[in-house]
Parts: C-alpha cells; structure tokens; sequence
C-alpha cells in the first residue's frame, strides 16, 4: 500500500501555507505565497539563533515543517 503523502506546513509572512512537496525552490515559494511575492521583494528563511538566510529564486530548499519565510524590500534607500 502506497504511503500517503506527507504534508509540510510553512509560514510566508505570517500566513500559513500546505505543500506536499519535500523540496521548494526560491521562485516556488514566492508563487505559493497569496499574494505572490514580487521581485521587488527579497525572500528570507528565519534561522532561530543564526543569521537569517536569504532565498535566491534558484536556491533548493528542503522542506520541513514550521519554517518561517520573511520578505523584506530588496533595495532599501537610504535617508
């Protein structure tokens, strides 16, 4: 009998998404977001006690659950 598949629950921005995929890249995440995250955005992996990471639109993630994702403006103007 084939097992189920497995269904990860990760955190965009503070809403919850489902996936049942083990591995996401960078521009999937962004289109799994409602609303997408648009390139005018950065993409950031929380690292509880780290440096966050930032999520390139090719970089692999491996997927868990309770990850969190952040964005954040990509050029921030100083001033």
């Amino acid at each position: 009998m084939a097992k189920p598949p497995t269904q990860h629950v990760i955190h965009i921005s503070k809403k919850k998404y489902k996936t049942e995929q083990s591995q996401l890249t960078g521009a999937d995440l962004r289109v799994l977001a409602d609303p997408d995250i648009g390139p005018d955005r950065s993409l950031w992996l929380e690292v509880p006690g780290g440096a966050d990471d930032e999520i390139d639109d090719t970089e692999v993630v491996d997927i868990r659950n309770g990850m969190h994702f952040y964005t954040s403006p990509r050029n921030i103007n100083p001033g």
